[in-house]
């Protein structure tokens, strides 16, 4: 006969996952702790590995899940089910681990070294220390070392040798130069962590100027490269477009050559605007013609004018075509609604009237349609 169990109000052959088959054919819910368990709720086969208790540490015939396992121990996923194994201290000689061949100590007499168990540590490069048994790495200027990690026998790639020693710095104004400190380059007058990078060059020799090359490598130069000029001054080689705004390229620290382009060269500078009596020709400013006093794309392409001329169709002239007179240096047309054919000094003083529907006359500078006493219409010259 099948046995049947009772679990949340149904029968079934076999209890779930976390319960456990009690005498009594119940399924009793394990302990929180358990993935699964037998027998007791306490007795746990199997533990959630992404659980806080994953750790399944078995003892003698009972077992229990755990946050980690006991010293000397180590979780083993290998295993089935996942639990707590014992390091291995024959094979690798570990004493306490975090995996089979990975050690956190060693066994008696045994040095750790990345992890691993040695009789004896790796000549040169480690010094044994038997307080803790483990293999001290050299310091970080020795490439090899022996007695004690400070004593070198030999100096990193990063490091040089100094009055016995080796150092990571060396006293200025030396640098490290093939693993010795030495001076800097012959170019240089003053250099950083290695001989060939500048950081300052002699003014009176044929390289006076200090470029990068890179970002950390300067050079001493005999002329500086396009878009900087030679600073003599501080022995550098300078940005044009620092000293000058829109300058890209330039000789001094008051002669640029060119401009970026949205700018305007004009007298070794650069402007955002060209100057009055000046007009934008390609990026340069060129000056405009004579006559006027502004324009725009060509020399003669006049917009005002100078002095007393005036402005008449994009040129500037002395005397305004017929119908028109000079007014704040423009040609305008004489008023109509005064009947001005022509006229002189204003819009409305006519020296001749338009014909109109109803005859209008000139009578000193004004079109009327009634001439004054003592004068009569003329109508042959519409005046009176």
């Amino acid at each position: 006969m099948n046995l049947l169990y009772l679990v949340n109000s149904s029968c079934l052959s076999s209890c779930p996952s976390s319960y456990f088959a009690s005498s009594v054919l119940n399924c009793d819910p394990c302990l929180a702790t358990c993935l699964t368990c037998s027998f007791v709720n306490s007795n746990c086969t199997s533990c959630n590995l992404t659980s806080a208790y994953p750790a399944l540490n078995i003892s003698g015939s009972s077992g229990s899940c755990l946050s980690a396992c006991p010293l000397y121990f180590y979780l083993s996923k290998a295993a089935t089910p996942p639990q707590c194994v014992k390091c291995d201290g024959t094979t690798y000689r570990c004493s306490t681990c975090s995996d089979l061949n990975v050690c956190l100590t060693c066994i008696a007499n045994y040095y750790l070294n990345n992890n691993s168990c040695t009789s004896s540590c790796p000549a040169d490069t480690t010094i044994p220390s038997s307080a803790n048994w483990t293999c001290v790495a050299c310091s970080p200027q020795c490439a090899t070392c022996s007695i004690s990690i400070n004593n070198c026998t030999s100096c990193s790639s990063t490091s040089a040798k100094y009055n016995g020693s080796c150092v990571t710095s060396c006293p200025y104004p030396l640098v490290i130069n093939a693993g010795t400190c030495s001076g800097c380059d012959s170019t240089c007058k003053v250099c950083s962590l290695v001989s060939t990078n500048c950081t300052a060059c002699f003014t009176t020799s044929t390289l006076p100027y200090l470029t990068t090359t890179t970002a950390f490598l300067g050079t001493c130069v005999s002329s500086c490269s396009y878009g900087y000029y030679g600073d003599l001054t501080n022995g550098v080689c300078q940005n044009c477009s620092l000293l000058n705004i829109g300058c890209k390229n330039c000789s001094s620290q008051t002669t640029c050559y060119s401009c970026d382009p949205t700018y305007v060269f004009y007298l070794n500078t650069c402007l955002l605007t060209v100057p009055l009596g000046f007009y934008n020709n390609s990026g340069k400013a060129s000056a405009c013609n004579s006559t006027c006093a502004t324009c725009v794309n060509l020399g003669n392409n006049c917009t005002s004018c100078v002095g007393n001329l005036s402005f008449s169709g994009n040129t500037c002239t002395s005397t305004c075509p017929t119908g028109q007179v000079g007014v704040s240096n423009v040609c305008t047309n004489c008023s109509a609604t005064a009947f001005c054919k022509t006229c002189y000094t204003t819009t409305t003083y006519c020296t001749s009237c338009l014909l109109a529907s109803t005859p209008v006359y000139l009578s000193l500078g004004s079109c009327v349609t009634t001439c004054p006493n003592y004068t009569y219409p003329d109508s042959a010259n519409l005046s009176c």
